[in-house]
């Protein structure tokens, strides 16, 4: 778990990426994203607070809809999903393991970059 700055209003469990010394939603339309990932924020903060991120690790939201026992990515809006859709995102960022419907095991992965 570290601690950032955050460069706009986030919500908790939102994926974010390191950008100019702050922490923004994570975009993965943006191909300036693609190694940016840092995790995902533990609480929601607003506009130049600090907030806590954890890439590695459980983290847990109760409604959080999972499907357990899955392989998850970062869609082009911020939602894991488990379909990969390779033509509407520059990168995929594989996040982590589904253990139950509230809790996701992340993991460091690297990017995955699509060959057009």
């Amino acid at each position: 778990i570290k601690t950032y700055t955050a460069g706009e209003a986030i919500n908790s469990h939102t994926p974010v990426a390191f950008v100019d010394n702050k922490v923004y939603k994570i975009n993965l339309l943006n191909p300036l994203h693609t190694f940016l990932y840092v995790g995902f924020t533990l609480t929601s903060c607003a506009i130049d607070e600090d907030v806590q991120v954890i890439k590695e690790g459980l983290i847990s939201l109760t409604g959080w809809g999972l499907m357990p026992n899955e392989l998850y990515q970062l869609d082009g809006y911020t939602n894991p999903l488990t379909v990969v859709r390779p033509d509407d995102v520059d990168f995929h960022q594989v996040v982590g393991y589904s253990l139950s419907s509230d809790d996701l095991l992340l993991r460091d992965f690297e990017p995955i970059i699509p060959s057009y």
